[in-house]
């Protein structure tokens, strides 16, 4: 007698890092827990094309805004089990770019033309 057991249970697919919340950085951690061994782990950010990952990972450079991320697990039987769809936003600080010209440049360069004016209108008086 031969027995056997058909798995037909999907992989439970835990994301331990990312979460439905505001972040202030572009660079965010995926850290994720699959209940079995899995043949193939997936990632869609934003509905886009599923994008295949070895384990955890760091998602960089995402813009501001909302996004979504989901993971997907497959197991050796060929049973795909997803995660929860977490919502989460990008934020950053907003900063000014720094100026083209250093400030003490600027400066530097007014007084120079201001001396050289100067300079140029002495030399006319007396000639």
């Amino acid at each position: 007698m031969i027995c056997f057991t058909v798995d037909t249970t999907a992989p439970f697919v835990l994301l331990l890092s990312v979460e439905n919340r505001t972040y202030d950085k572009w660079d965010i951690p995926l850290n994720l827990a699959v209940n079995e061994p899995a043949t193939q782990i997936t990632y869609s950010l934003d509905g886009a094309e599923n994008v295949t990952i070895s384990g955890n990972l760091t998602l960089n450079g995402l813009l501001d805004g909302v996004h979504s991320l989901t993971v997907y697990a497959k197991d050796h039987a060929g049973n795909v089990g997803a995660s929860e769809t977490i919502n989460f936003t990008i934020t950053t600080p907003k900063t000014e770019p720094p100026p083209t010209m250093p400030i003490a440049a600027t400066a530097t360069a007014v007084s120079t033309a201001a001396a050289v004016a100067g300079l140029l209108a002495y030399h006319r008086k007396r000639h």
